[in-house]
């Protein structure tokens, strides 16, 4: 008697349809996780804006980084846990690569681990000079991106600027940008998961300056913990982007500052180049990274990403929104 085979449901599947659904349902944990930062964010903002009002005591410095430290810790962090509790138990174990960075022995694991961070210092140097060209070429046509005062950090004990601004920022950071999203959008590729995680980070920025820095030093944080395999190597670099600009800021009040910003050029230089020495000799230590099974290109992905669900779109929006905002503050006050 003759049977008729049973078909395979998945066959019928279209694998871009497959993808899109996928990435859909990313865009709604990712986008509330998104939606959840910035409104923390602004929330404990107002709430701190409204203590100093009614107490003119915390009307100081340290009240500000006070605030500053609390919305970025009770705001990224929140919105990582937010992500993970709806991720499904896979992603949930991938989302925070802890480990040691590379499989390797401790010397070579130390190697690869500092080339990828002083690869990174080359980066962020680029980076910082090109949005510096981008500041002075708006300024020529007599256009602020950013008020004065919003990335001065000189003013307060460096110690507190460096707990504050440096290393909070380093780990909650990482672990929402590095971690959670980008770590969950792997399975699609890692040179998508890279780029979608380092446009989002940029975006969190909401400035003209910051954004395009984000960006770059994003990709150079991306691509960084994913040879590595470990989230440690991105807050490492993320420490010394954050500690550099600090400390730029802080020796450069009352000295010579065209003398100061061409020796920090000079060392970001030197050790831009040890690093990558290091990473071209150590390079069989890398974590493979990983291509995609699925048949839509980045830019299609991206799309499936950013416009897979309104909540994704309302964040985005929101964030975009705030980057107008801050353009038109500064001019308007200038």
């Amino acid at each position: 008697m003759y049977t008729q085979p049973i078909q395979n449901p998945w066959r019928s599947i279209n694998p871009k349809q497959h993808e899109r659904k996928g990435l859909g349902r990313l865009s709604k944990i990712l986008g509330g996780g998104l939606l959840l930062c910035l409104i923390l964010q602004y929330s404990i903002g107002v709430l701190c804006g409204f203590a100093a009002n009614f107490f003119p005591s915390l009307q100081t410095e340290e009240w500000n980084l006070f605030s500053m430290f609390a919305s970025t810790v009770l705001a990224f962090l929140p919105a990582a846990l937010y992500c993970l509790k709806r991720l499904s138990p896979v992603e949930h174990n991938d989302a925070m690569p802890f480990g040691l960075p590379c499989k390797a022995q401790q010397g070579a694991r130390l190697a690869t681990t500092v080339g990828c961070v002083f690869a990174g210092v080359l980066v962020n140097a680029v980076a910082g000079n090109l949005v510096g060209g981008l500041e002075l070429g708006a300024e020529f046509f007599g256009l602020k991106l950013l008020p004065d005062e919003a990335l001065d950090f000189s003013g307060g004990r460096l110690w507190m600027n460096l707990i504050v601004v440096v290393a909070a920022p380093a780990v909650a950071e990482e672990v929402l940008m590095r971690g959670v999203v980008m770590q969950t959008l792997r399975r699609f590729g890692d040179m998508f998961a890279i780029a979608a995680s380092a446009l989002l980070f940029g975006l969190m920025h909401q400035n003209l300056v910051q954004i395009p820095f984000a960006f770059c030093v994003g990709l150079a944080l991306g691509y960084a913990v994913v040879r590595t395999g470990s989230l440690w190597t991105g807050i490492l670099l993320h420490l010394w982007v954050n500690g550099a600009s600090v400390l730029l800021q802080h020796f450069a009040v009352g000295g010579d500052e065209v003398r100061l910003m061409l020796l920090h050029n000079a060392i970001n230089l030197i050790v831009g180049i040890i690093g990558l020495v290091l990473l071209i000799v150590n390079r069989k230590y890398f974590v493979p990274m990983r291509g995609s099974k699925f048949a839509a290109n980045t830019s299609t992905r991206l799309r499936y990403l950013f416009f897979g669900h309104v909540v994704m779109i309302i964040a985005l929006a929101l964030y975009l929104f705030n980057t107008v905002a801050v353009t038109i503050m500064a001019n308007w006050r200038g």
